[in-house]
């Protein structure tokens, strides 16, 4: 049998065991039991050992998915299906607070190493072929999702890489391969979702030189990036300190293949049913959710599945995280139209109209004058600031991207569509 040590900021929270046929358990250390707190809705503290079944949606969902998981197993020479080994090698800074390691952890040589110049662009290029660094002399990193990013330690304009399991403190996303303008596209989502008073990310725009050799030439082009500050992570007498977190697939016990609810995954009840029955602020969660909703709809944010809500963990509290991976969608040809969650029924944003967010009001038991009033704010704020914040982003609008004046006809349109019965 092999373990693997779970850990709060270096307290132990239990072990996650994995048998001769490679399946998995998670138990509770006692002391954690006494003094501390549910790591996940979906693992209430017990004392019994939790199956695969029960505890693979909350440790599998730690882990990156889809191509960039492929990748970094093979550069691990691990199976890919084997979550276990995947988080015994890169499980050194997840999401929220939780580290993983081995029971017996070999000494790591911990150090921040500084990324300057072509140093910074290096790190950079792998995402490509080496997502996280998976396989660099003591790096373990470890972020979910699908999208290719960097999570590093930003000091003072400076860059590093952490080597051991230090905590880094902002994430590096560069443009998404085959979505032309990407980076301006979740730059100008953030900024607008902040405009209207919706917690997000710190979040700035990066552009890093990269030589290009064509031919025998060498040219020199500017690549867009995005710098995002890490929410679960905070200062604590000069030190960083990790936040816990989960996302709503983890919460309700969902893996990260069935993150979209047409394949199983949550919905919208989902959401506000763990704000009704854990947050500790139900009420002010609950209306911004409803205000996410909106605002992905009327941005086209198609993608915004179950991994894309977060709550934020304390020893007394659960509260809704800031909001995350705002990008248009619809914008794009290539990409489904298909609602990652259902809106009143639809799944179809062109078929979405007011009556149907009062049906979701009624689905999700809110009261239909709040969500009268919601789509009143929602749509007013939008309206107020989707063109004032390309303004201020690009100053020009003959300078404007090609993506923002696309999204900002879409938001016209939507605009339109949620003024119809």
């Amino acid at each position: 049998m092999k373990s693997l040590v779970v850990k709060y900021n270096d307290q132990v929270i239990g072990r996650l065991w994995q048998n001769e046929y490679g399946r998995m358990s998670f138990q509770y250390d006692n002391h954690w039991l006494m003094e501390g707190f549910a790591v996940s809705i979906s693992l209430p503290l017990q004392q019994e050992i939790f199956s695969e079944q029960q505890c693979r949606p909350f440790f599998e969902g730690l882990l990156p998915e889809g191509e960039i998981r492929n990748e970094i197993a093979r550069n691990l020479r691990v199976s890919v299906k084997n979550d276990f080994a995947l988080l015994r090698e890169i499980g050194g800074d997840c999401a929220g607070a939780i580290t993983i390691g081995e029971s017996k952890e070999k000494s790591l040589n911990a150090h921040n190493e500084l990324l300057e110049g072509e140093k910074l662009i290096e790190a950079l290029k792998p995402l490509n072929g080496k997502p996280l660094l998976a396989g660099e002399k003591d790096v373990r990193l470890s972020i979910a999702g699908s999208q290719r990013k960097l999570p590093v330690i930003y000091e003072n304009g400076d860059f590093f890489i952490p080597h051991g399991d230090i905590p880094t403190t902002f994430i590096i996303k560069p443009e998404i391969a085959g979505i032309e303008g990407s980076v301006d596209n979740e730059l100008y989502c953030l900024a607008l979702a902040r405009k209207i008073k919706l917690a997000t990310p710190n979040f700035d725009g990066l552009q890093l030189p990269e030589l290009i050799k064509t031919n025998g030439n060498v040219t020199t082009v500017r690549k867009k990036y995005l710098l995002l500050e890490r929410y679960d992570r905070k200062i604590e007498n000069g030190k960083v300190a990790r936040l816990h977190q989960e996302d709503l697939c983890q919460a309700i016990g969902v893996p990260s293949e069935n993150k979209y609810q047409k394949d199983g995954g949550p919905s919208f009840k989902d959401l506000f049913t763990i704000i009704k029955n854990h947050s500790s602020q139900p009420a002010l969660d609950t209306r911004s959710s409803i205000r996410i909703a909106l605002f992905n709809y009327l941005i086209g944010n198609a993608d915004a599945h179950g991994k894309n809500f977060s709550f934020l963990f304390t020893k007394n509290s659960v509260t809704l995280a800031p909001f995350y991976d705002l990008l248009s969608t619809e914008i794009y040809p290539n990409l489904s139209t298909k609602m990652a969650m259902k809106i009143g029924g639809e799944y179809k944003p062109d078929d979405i109209f007011r009556r149907h967010w009062h049906r979701f009001a009624e689905e999700n038991s809110i009261n239909q004058k709040l969500m009268d009033k919601e789509i009143d704010y929602v749509s007013k704020a939008v309206s107020k600031w989707y063109k004032h914040t390309a303004q201020q982003l690009y100053w020009n609008q003959q300078l404007y991207p090609k993506v923002i004046n696309e999204i900002i006809k879409l938001i016209e349109k939507k605009l339109k569509l949620l003024e119809r019965g």
